[in-house]
């Protein structure tokens, strides 16, 4: 409720939509936004629509399908409290979303976005689910795997919640919280970065203000 930039890192299926749904009925109602975006694998976008009308009388669009149908939508006069989107889509219809000023943007399984690379050259998903979100009022980010393979992840992340969490570009974050563990091996030709001691809990400790954890035994 009180940050306008923050994380549910909550285990699978302890009700994270319905928290984030219960937020949206809040800020609308109070008029903070007019209309948000969420943004979810396609897998789940029907999920969405479904606890979207068990827990509120908020309308919502899904922005799928043709990409000419996708932009007659978006051209409407914001006919919808929530848009819906899955993450693949974002490349089809992106200047038009930017378009529609969302005063707030969901991303759910947000690990979706962890890649770190991507330009206005050569766009990733991750770098536009990034861009989409500077200037947005509020930003928010659901998932319950949010370390899935490297330390490396939260850095994206993060830059869609809010970049003063690492204060830092990718390379910033890679060289502040971890080492090459193939610097001095000539025989090694690719990097193998690993954390640095206490990389970890220092990371944990700078996400702690922005995030929020329940495990399944705290909600069952």
């Amino acid at each position: 409720w009180e940050h306008p930039f923050s994380l549910d890192l909550s285990d699978v299926g302890v009700g994270k939509t319905i928290t984030m749904i219960a937020w949206l009925r809040r800020v609308i109602a109070r008029k903070l936004v007019s209309h948000a975006l969420v943004i979810c694998p396609n897998s789940i976008l029907d999920n969405w629509t479904k606890e979207l009308e068990a827990w509120s009388e908020l309308t919502y669009v899904i922005l799928r399908g043709p990409r000419d149908k996708r932009i007659a939508l978006l051209q409407q006069s914001h006919i919808a409290d929530v848009y819906l989107i899955n993450y693949e889509g974002l490349r089809v219809v992106y200047p038009f979303l930017v378009a529609m000023n969302f005063q707030a943007i969901i991303c759910d399984e947000i690990h979706h976005a962890k890649a770190y690379k991507g330009s206005r050259n050569t766009p990733t998903q991750a770098f536009l689910v990034r861009e989409l979100g500077k200037g947005v009022p509020y930003r928010k980010g659901m998932t319950g795997t949010f370390l899935t393979n490297s330390i490396e992840d939260p850095w994206s992340i993060c830059q869609f919640i809010d970049p003063r969490i690492f204060k830092t570009n990718s390379w910033g974050y890679r060289n502040r919280f971890m080492y090459n563990d193939n610097a001095g091996k000539p025989w090694m030709s690719f990097p193998k970065w690993l954390p640095k001691p206490g990389a970890i809990e220092e990371i944990h400790t700078l996400l702690e203000p922005y995030a929020i954890r329940f495990a399944k035994k705290d909600v069952l």
